[in-house]
C-alpha cells in the first residue's frame, strides 16, 4: 500500500505516509534479522516486475530496518551489503543513518560493523567506505 501511495503523489497528506512509516519501523524493532530477511524475500517478489515499485519498495524496506535501530536490524543490513542485494547508494545511506539510530551499541553491533566494512562489496567503493568509515 505504502508503495503505491508513493507513486502517485495527488492527495499525499490525506496519505498518511509519515505516520504508516512509523508504524512500520516500529514493527521493524519486534522482529529477528531472520524474520527480516524472510519478509524481505516475500514482499521483494511482489515488485520484482516493476523496477520503479521495487526501488521505491527496497529503499522504504531498508530504510525503515535502519531506522528501527536495533541489533537484528544492524545484522540484516550487515547481510544485505555483503550479498550486494543493497545498491552501493542504499548501503551508503544505511551507514550515513545507523549512528543515529542504533539503540544499543553493543560489542556485538560493533563488530558486525566492522567485519562489515572491512568486507568486498565496501572495500570496493570508495564512497561507500569513506561512509562507513565515518
Amino acid at each position: 500500500q505504502l508503495v503505491q501511495d508513493l507513486m502517485t503523489p495527488e492527495d499525499i497528506p490525506q496519505k498518511e505516509i509519515p505516520m504508516k512509516l512509523m508504524t512500520i519501523v516500529r514493527a521493524f524493532t519486534l522482529l529477528k534479522s531472520d524474520d527480516m530477511k524472510s519478509l524481505y524475500n516475500e514482499l521483494k517478489g511482489e515488485f520484482q516486475s516493476d523496477y520503479h515499485k521495487m526501488s521505491i519498495f527496497q529503499n522504504l524496506y531498508f530504510d525503515s530496518v535502519v531506522v528501527s535501530g536495533t541489533t537484528p536490524a544492524i545484522i540484516f543490513v550487515k547481510e544485505m551489503i555483503k550479498s550486494q542485494e543493497m545498491t552501493k547508494v542504499q548501503a551508503t545511506t544505511a551507514f550515513a543513518l545507523m549512528p543515529h539510530h542504533i539503540i544499543t551499541p553493543s560489542t556485538e553491533v560493533f563488530e558486525s560493523l566492522m567485519d562489515l566494512i572491512r568486507s568486498e562489496p565496501v572495500q570496493k567503493s570508495s564512497p561507500l567506505f569513506n561512509t562507513a568509515v565515518m
